[in-house]
């Protein structure tokens, strides 16, 4: 015990120290210099006078498409909503655009250790899955869609896996009244189903938490309440994005990348041998180099995993492993602070 107790302390440490790397990657680092990061900034401008999703093409987001003729406005996420409300509320006070969504997202970073670190409390590794890839920390530094959708699954999977979490605590009454951490809840799963669609994986994992949780849910009808305010937040924006899209959606951004996209970018070429080298990889009958270079380059599109892991090891743990577990633990935070510090910010000097 008094190992584990130092072990926990190093990670603790860990985590509070990758707040400060966070902070100072998106300090630092020159505005569009990390992938799509302008296209980002553009689509969140959007939001600092619009409260609801554009149609696809829409005059004013012109500037948000890309050469690809594809615009982060196009899928309806929340998230450049809650990028342009957070510029509009930092001009208020001198700050830029950029400056204020950047800002969001290290606030959002910041939200998820102070989780953590509450959780600890009754569950030590919840200090450590964090540290695992110092990429993680690196998607809190600037702008993109990634950072809020991990935070909003992440937190559906502390709060139900854990046995005092005030979700499981209703559920297993059939008399208690629903608290805070109820609605809680059922908001953050109506803000994941409007984010990125790579985090709707992470629904159908929290469909097989309620399974592995059927045993210890009173009623069934416990189960609507959080379905109420999640579908409350999901189905409007959902429903008007895809109303003011003729209900076309898929259809009309593929109409309008092929009108806007440069000629070798057309989602119509993207088969041709004379189309950009390096798209559409397996049916130009190279499968190595599309899961080399399309798939795994882009290894945050495999963050959903991170959580699902946890949760298998907050409900399945070994006693007698927790100990090699946080030494492993904290040695990939030492690689990742490593990592981040020497490779990632020394790039920047």
């Amino acid at each position: 015990m008094k190992v584990q107790r130092v072990l926990g302390i190093v990670l603790m440490v860990q985590l509070l120290a990758s707040v400060v790397l966070v902070f100072l990657m998106a300090a630092r680092s020159p505005i569009d210099a990390h992938p799509d990061e302008m296209l980002h900034l553009l689509a969140g401008r959007y939001f600092q006078t619009h409260w609801l999703p554009p149609p696809v093409g829409a005059p004013e987001t012109a500037a948000s498409y890309s050469r690809w003729g594809f615009s982060y406005l196009d899928m309806g996420d929340v998230v450049y909503c809650l990028l342009g409300k957070a510029a509009a509320a930092g001009g208020l006070f001198g700050a830029t655009p950029a400056v204020a969504m950047r800002s969001f997202q290290v606030f959002l970073y910041v939200v998820l250790v102070v989780w953590c670190l509450a959780r600890a409390r009754t569950f030590s590794p919840a200090l450590g899955f964090l540290l695992l890839t110092p990429q993680l920390w690196y998607v809190f530094s600037y702008i993109n869609g990634d950072a809020l959708p991990f935070l909003l699954l992440t937190g559906l999977i502390f709060e139900l896996g854990w046995p005092e979490s005030g979700i499981r605590a209703f559920w297993r009454s059939r008399e208690a009244g629903p608290t805070a951490g109820v609605f809680a809840v059922g908001a953050l799963l109506g803000l994941l189903l409007t984010s990125k669609l790579n985090y709707l994986v992470g629904v159908v994992f929290l469909g097989g938490i309620l399974g592995w949780l059927r045993g210890e849910i009173a009623h069934w009808k416990r189960l609507t309440l959080p379905l109420a305010v999640a579908a409350a937040i999901a189905v409007p924006w959902s429903c008007y994005h895809a109303w003011v899209n003729d209900f076309q959606t898929g259809a009309k951004v593929a109409a309008y990348a092929d009108q806007v996209a440069e000629p070798e970018l057309k989602p119509s070429a993207f088969a041709s041998p004379q189309s950009f080298a390096f798209i559409m990889l397996r049916a130009k009958g190279s499968l190595y180099r599309s899961w080399t270079v399309n798939f795994q380059g882009q290894g945050r599109y495999l963050f959903p995993i991170l959580p699902m892991l946890f949760f298998y090891w907050r409900q399945c743990e070994e006693r007698a492993l927790r100990t090699p577990a946080l030494l492993v633990t904290a040695l990939l935070g030492t690689f990742s602070f490593l990592s981040f510090a020497l490779i990632g910010l020394a790039h920047l000097a």
